[in-house]
């Protein structure tokens, strides 16, 4: 069986949510704020009216980390 990959962050975003909800094992009111994790991001919002910020919908082209490499070389 393969181990899964510890040392990997993955990006969180805050939402917000548009009806009753479980998420995480939470159950969040309507109109409560809440971390979703980017991986999730998709599956939720078929499932849920949530308001997700435009950054997640849109990843960035650069990954974090890499800007400004390469700059006046």
């Amino acid at each position: 069986m393969a181990k899964k990959d510890t040392n990997t962050t993955e990006r969180t975003f805050k939402a917000k949510t548009m009806q009753f909800i479980k998420y995480g094992g939470e159950h969040l009111k309507e109109g409560e704020e809440f971390e979703v994790k980017e991986s999730d991001v998709e599956e939720l919002s078929k499932y849920a009216e949530i308001e997700i910020p435009k950054e997640a919908e849109n990843p960035p082209t650069n990954p974090p980390g890499k800007e400004g490499e390469g700059a006046g070389a």
